[in-house]
Parts: structure tokens; C-alpha cells; sequence
């Protein structure tokens, strides 16, 4: 659920920057709209920029966690051999 509710906030807060373009449009004219839709384009790419690291950085993360978890039970499962065949062959 907090990665779907991630994904959804972030393109919400993407239409809404540019949605104001269309609203001071609305309120200024041509003017309005040219003024805030230099700062809305400019703020999309940064978000778009950083959803993209998020989203790389997350799959890293887990990606690293995996490896180490798989890691630790393939070592504790292997451990559990020795002492078997340990206690049991002597």
C-alpha cells in the first residue's frame, strides 16, 4: 500500500503544478500562464528527477537487502549440516 500510495502522490503533486497554469491562465491571461508555466515546467522536472532517484535508491535498498537475507539463510542453513553430520558420524 505505501508504494502504491508513493506512486499516487507523486503524480498528483506533478498534475497539480501544472494545473496552476492553467488556473492563473484563467485569473492573468496569456501572461499569468507564461510567468507560472516556467516555474511549474522547471519544478515538474525537478520532481520527475527525484521520483527517479527514489525510485532507483528503492530498488537498490532492496535489492543490497535481499542479497544479504538470501546470504544469512543460505549460511545458517549450511551451519545446520556440519553439526549434523558432526554429532551424528562421530
Amino acid at each position: 500500500i505505501r508504494l502504491f500510495a508513493n506512486m499516487l502522490s507523486g503524480k498528483i503533486m506533478i498534475i497539480a503544478i501544472l494545473g496552476l497554469i492553467f488556473i492563473f491562465a484563467e485569473l492573468f491571461g496569456t501572461v499569468g500562464a507564461y510567468g507560472i508555466s516556467v516555474v511549474s515546467v522547471t519544478l515538474t522536472v525537478v520532481l520527475y528527477a527525484l521520483k527517479v532517484f527514489v525510485g532507483l535508491l528503492q530498488a537498490y535498498i532492496f535489492t543490497l537487502l535481499s542479497a544479504v537475507f538470501i546470504g544469512m539463510a543460505a549460511e545458517d542453513h549450511h551451519h545446520g549440516e556440519e553439526n549434523y553430520n558432526a554429532e551424528h558420524v562421530a
